[in-house]
């Protein structure tokens, strides 16, 4: 056993000295990593092989040795020798929209590893590559990275020089060492991860040797002043890693570009790549527009715009006047035929004529019920013009009730309402989902109340057990093919009683409330001043009413304008419906109780026991002028 011991500590010896060798033939300065250990659970010598047999003692060789782990240590490379021989060193320039971002999440630890170019790119003439890094300089993105990642043939100590913006005034001078570090990491020999951080320290950058190169449209340009930062780094042969690390507790900073300097070969970093896409033109889900044009001496403006979450969202950057103050032609535009003019933007060409609005194409859906006037599949729109009936060829009868917009890559936007919604600056498709018979106008069905939901009249159901769906969600039929209107399904979870019944017993001391009516209140007029059901005019309402329960949806549908008073029993419809059958109702009446109204109001009377209601209800009017 003495053997053994000896035995281990000369290879211990052994192994310790081959590293010390090694390093001292590579140069640079080694800071060796902590002596190996095991996992700590089973002792300091080995773990047990877990499928050794069971002899009820222990031998050493019933023992396995795990294997190594990785390695991180921190290395710093011997300066490049061309900086003390004076041989030639080419400066290679990385951009930092090329870079890539780890972005820390504010509440949480999730990394969403990429930019967006409507919050996490600034645009300008003036910036290399007319991009930079946005957003990349508050406190609270603490632990958010931008990373250049390359290969290297040689492990040196190198120049670099960044241009970052340093930040607001009331940060003068900028010191980056309080607001992040740089760290370069690679590998070693041995296939060991190596890193070391850039001497930050002393650094100051005074605010009056910065220049804003960031201006217009509606960024705030005091976070893009910037200024050349000069630092030493690391890099390592093979793949090397120059990371800006955000430290969270101080303003970080935005990157125009870094630039390395070395005799060493630089290779394996991509000019051309943009984490949202590489072109200007929206195939990447993002879309870079003109949506104001420049003149000679006039600035414009170029919008970002890209579909996150749902939604399009949008940051405008300013486009310089095609003359600089001296009337000389703006560098980077370029003079087209006919008055055209372009510029270069993510490897596209960009072109515009002043005083020309920007357009689109919209495109009309293959399920689309109408096409567009004249019966064509797509027409050419300006950006920011209104979509309206007229621009649709409708059925004799009929009008639009509903209008789906989807974009070119298939994101569905939801429903858009003629006359307000305009055209956006990217291409659409276009679908009617439902027509209505003429004159009429479709309805959210009981906008009226908080969360839409009905009102109990006198006793009625109760309203917590009411749910209704979103905004023009569900494709409501009617009593024939043609009549489908959008709607929404208003469900009950309980059973909702008739008039009368029941009455409290011993084995239901609590039960649903009698008398159960509900009132759907749909906002027709504009606003609380707006009041178009009027007294002694003839209305007309249309309802499409379809049951998505299980059980048989048994009602008396009548329309009132003023609390729960029928004021004729002959206008009421009944409503009796099987599981998967629908109706359409029509109400003419002209009200006299109550006084001029905004709301259109359905009231629904129980007529038999309904559990676990699914009622969809899809509304229509016709106001009397």
């Amino acid at each position: 056993m003495e053997m053994k011991k000896a035995a281990a500590v000369l290879l211990c010896l052994v192994v310790a000295l081959s590293v010390v060798f090694a390093f001292s033939a590579c140069g640079g300065q080694e800071i060796p990593p902590p002596p190996e250990q095991s996992d700590g659970t089973l002792g300091w010598d080995d773990i047990y092989d877990p499928d050794r047999p069971d002899y009820g003692f222990d031998y050493d060789y019933d023992y396995v040795k795990p294997d190594p782990p990785e390695l991180v240590h921190e290395y710093v490379p011997d300066p490049d020798p061309a900086y003390e021989t004076g041989a030639e060193t080419v400066v290679t320039r990385m951009e930092g929209e090329n870079a890539e971002v780890d972005f820390h999440g504010t509440n949480d630890s999730a990394w969403r590893n990429e930019f967006s170019d409507v919050d996490k790119l600034a645009f300008d003439f003036r910036l290399s590559n007319k991009l930079c890094t946005r957003n990349l300089n508050d406190a609270w993105q603490g632990g958010t990275r931008l990373i250049f990642t390359f290969e290297s043939d040689k492990s040196y100590t190198v120049r670099v020089s960044a241009l970052i913006s340093t930040h607001d005034d009331k940060t003068d001078p900028y010191v980056p060492a309080s607001n992040f570090r740089v760290r370069s990491e690679g590998t070693d020999a041995n296939g060991d991860g190596v890193y070391s951080y850039a001497d930050l320290s002393g650094i100051e950058m005074p605010r009056s040797e910065s220049v804003e190169l960031v201006s217009g449209g509606d960024v705030n340009s005091v976070y893009f002043y910037f200024a050349t930062l000069e630092f030493e780094a690391a890099i390592y042969e093979g793949e090397t890693s120059i990371i800006f690390e955000y430290s969270g507790g101080g303003k970080g900073c935005n990157v125009d570009y870094i630039e390395i300097d070395t005799s060493a070969a630089i290779s394996g970093w991509d000019d051309t790549f943009y984490i949202d896409g590489d072109t200007a033109d929206g195939s990447d889900g993002t879309k870079w527009y003109v949506s104001q044009t420049p003149t000679e001496t006039e600035t414009g403006i170029f919008t970002a715009q890209k579909y996150i979450a749902g939604a399009y969202h949008e940051y405008n950057y300013g486009l310089p006047a095609l003359e600089d103050e001296d009337g000389n032609p703006t560098e980077g535009y370029t003079a087209e035929a006919n008055g055209a003019y372009s510029f270069t933007f993510k490897n596209d060409k960009v072109t515009f004529t002043p005083g020309q609005t920007p357009q689109i194409t919209a495109t009309i859906g293959e399920d689309s019920l109408a096409k567009f006037a004249g019966n064509a599949e797509s027409v050419a729109k300006n950006v920011g013009d209104a979509l309206t009936a007229s621009d649709f060829e409708t059925p004799a009868g009929k009008e639009i009730a509903t209008v789906r917009v989807y974009d070119t890559l298939g994101h569905d936007l939801g429903n858009v309402t003629l006359g307000e919604w305009t055209f956006p600056a990217y291409d659409v498709v276009l679908e009617v989902t439902s027509l209505i018979k003429e004159g009429y106008t479709l309805y959210d069905c009981g906008n009226e109340q908080s969360g839409r939901l009905p009102q109990p009249v006198y006793g009625g159901a109760i309203k917590a057990n009411f749910t209704y769906s979103g905004t023009f969600d569900t494709l409501i039929h009617g009593s024939a093919s043609g009549d489908e209107m959008y709607g929404s399904v208003l469900s009950y979870s309980g059973t909702l009683t008739p008039r009368g019944t029941p009455l409290p017993t011993e084995d239901t001391p609590n039960p649903v409330e009698a008398d159960t009516q509900f009132r759907m209140a749909t906002h027709i007029g504009a606003n609380n001043n707006d009041k178009p059901v009027v007294l002694n005019k003839t209305h007309s309402f249309i309802y499409n009413l379809e049951n998505f329960g299980e059980s048989r949806i048994y009602l008396r549908l009548n329309q009132v304008n003023a609390s729960n008073t029928v004021e004729d029993d002959d206008e009421g419809v009944i409503v009796d419906l099987d599981p998967g059958e629908s109706m359409t109702a029509q109400i003419d009446i002209a009200f006299r109780n109550g006084s001029n109204n905004r709301n259109a109001m359905g009231l629904f009377t129980v007529l038999a026991d309904i559990t676990d209601m699914k009622l969809g209800i899809a509304f229509a009017a016709k106001i009397a002028k």
